[in-house]
């Protein structure tokens, strides 16, 4: 298909031919651990529940999950079109600001390990932001390899000897050893 992967089997799979092929294992896998879990709750839930309040429940699922698809999509366009080390220092930015957000906004307090620990990941991430920033434009990413296919392998077909004379010499018409 267009976008899925280059000829040859080595180009970058797309972010949604890839969810299309793990969502399934992802849905077997999670699917016998929810039951264990969650099946009596559930089945309380269903006796007890009205029909206009299933709906209301059916949809606010829906739309988390689409929020989930969507979210793992961009995950992954991210993570094809930079690395998975910028993600990762991404999601730690993020871990900060919500610490620097809860400190500001609810009055939590710091101790001095904390926000040492909190001074750290700043420096390493504005150390991380100069090196990218600094790395000629155009230079590949080696820090991890990209999402791509295996390359499919190829079989070749190899030639048999031909087959020793049968006069049980075990050497055939020109006097190659037949074994």
């Amino acid at each position: 298909g267009a976008g899925a992967a280059s000829p040859g089997g080595g180009g970058l799979m797309h972010p949604l031919v890839l969810l299309y092929c793990i969502s399934p294992f992802g849905f077997l896998a999670l699917l016998p651990v929810a039951l264990a879990v969650e099946a009596s709750s559930l089945a309380d839930y269903l006796a007890a529940s009205t029909t206009q309040h299933m709906v209301v429940v059916t949809a606010l699922t829906a739309v988390g999950g689409l929020a989930s698809c969507f979210l793992l999509i961009t995950e992954m366009q991210v993570v094809k079109l930079s690395s998975g080390l910028s993600l990762s220092v991404a999601g730690i930015f993020k871990e900060l600001l919500t610490v620097i957000a809860s400190v500001l906004i609810l009055g939590d307090t710091l101790t001095t390990r904390n926000a040492s620990g909190l001074l750290l990941c700043l420096v390493g991430i504005g150390y991380y932001t100069y090196v990218k920033q600094a790395e000629p434009a155009g230079m590949p990413d080696h820090t991890t390899p990209p999402m791509r296919r295996p390359p499919t392998p190829v079989v070749e077909v190899c030639e048999l000897p031909p087959a020793p004379e049968a006069d049980g010499s075990g050497y055939d018409e020109e006097g190659r050893d037949g074994a």
